[in-house]
């Protein structure tokens, strides 16, 4: 008969959750011995960008919650969104002074070392929460190999409750061992996102493609990610475990297989940029599809839903969101959900449009 019952398990993965969105090192990811403490560096230009999105102060994102799926916040302070721990103050001013624009400042998306910090700020952040991840699974099997109680107790305080004896044999090291390779395959690949974008960034190497879109119209979201996407707009299967394919056929294995993407309001225009390794014509098929769309909708529409399936870090107006009936809240909340538990085909009647909602 088993200790731990279901509701015990239930909270148990709900810290572990909270660990994995909230444990950090505190080490600034370009220390070089002088780093002060790491600050809330936002991925998206606060002064800028957050501040016409936000409403009071505040703004709206997706959430996923261990055990209750996806949330839609919208009441989340805009010193919190889109920001993470990784990088002091110095780092952050000096790397990022040339996209930390005024409010009435215009994007120059002709400048390639701009194109490359905005793509290099968004992926610092899949970066550092990838690291923090993997320490955090490194941690618990650790303990749970060691059998230490009194550490156990300090990272999962539910348990807390079992002051002498906890029953260790009844979690499957097995899950969170796979959970924790899962993790560094996926460093790797942002590693080699990272080492091109640094080299492009830091050295003058031309080692990034960016295809840039261009909405004329004002919309109230936006984003700064990566992705590695599994489908084409027609449902074609994309190329996209890079490890795999470095292995089996390494000629035909790019550099990085993921896509850095940002969007965000400017001047009245929605600035649109795929960032990609340089010559790699199958990611950048996406951004080619987008531009070549019947027509505006049609565009749009593609692009939404490469977010639902593709991207977490979105930030949206809660004024917006509000005028958004419930029907079609739900229907986001739906497609954002089922991507994220497996690949899911795209439709053929795209229903969902955020350049129109936001």
């Amino acid at each position: 008969m088993n200790i731990l019952t279901e509701k015990d398990l239930d909270i148990f993965f709900t810290e572990l959750y909270k660990k994995l969105n909230n444990y950090s090192y505190r080490e600034c990811l370009f220390n070089d011995g002088s780093c002060k403490k790491p600050i809330r560096s936002h991925t998206l230009q606060n002064a800028k960008v957050i501040e016409q999105i936000s409403l009071n102060g505040h703004v709206g994102m997706f959430k996923l919650t261990f055990g209750q799926g996806i949330s839609i916040e919208v009441n989340i302070p805009r010193s919190k969104a889109t920001t993470f721990l990784g990088i002091c103050n110095a780092h952050d001013t000096s790397i990022f002074k040339p996209i930390d624009l005024n409010k009435n400042e215009a994007f120059d998306y002709q400048d390639s070392h701009k194109l490359n910090l905005l793509a290099y700020r968004g992926l610092l952040k899949e970066y550092f929460e990838k690291l923090n991840n993997k320490e955090v699974f490194k941690i618990l099997l650790d303990i749970i190999k060691t059998r230490d109680l009194k550490r156990l107790h300090n990272f999962i305080p539910y348990t807390k409750k079992f002051k002498v004896y906890f029953p260790f044999h009844e979690l499957d090291t097995n899950v969170f061992s796979t959970t924790l390779e899962g993790i560094e395959l996926a460093l790797r690949d942002i590693q080699n996102i990272k080492t091109s974008l640094e080299e492009s960034i830091f050295n003058g190497v031309d080692l990034v493609d960016h295809d840039v879109i261009i909405f004329e119209k004002n919309s109230l979201f936006a984003l700064s990610s990566i992705c590695t996407p599994n489908t084409f707009f027609d449902n074609s299967k994309t190329l996209n475990n890079l490890t795999l394919l470095q292995e089996t056929n390494p000629k035909l294995a790019p550099k990085w297989s993921g896509i850095c993407l940002n969007i965000f309001p400017d001047n009245n225009k929605v600035i649109i940029v795929f960032s990609t390794p340089k010559n790699e014509s199958s990611l950048k098929r996406f951004a080619l599809d987008i531009k070549e769309a019947k027509d505006q909708t049609e565009k749009e529409k593609l692009l939404t839903y490469f977010i639902l399936y593709n991207i977490a870090n979105v930030i949206f107006s809660p004024e917006a969101y509000k005028n958004i009936s419930k029907e079609m809240q739900e229907k986001i909340k739906k497609i954002f959900a089922s991507t994220i538990i497996k690949d899911t085909d795209y439709p053929t009647n795209k229903e969902i449009n955020f350049f129109e909602l936001f």
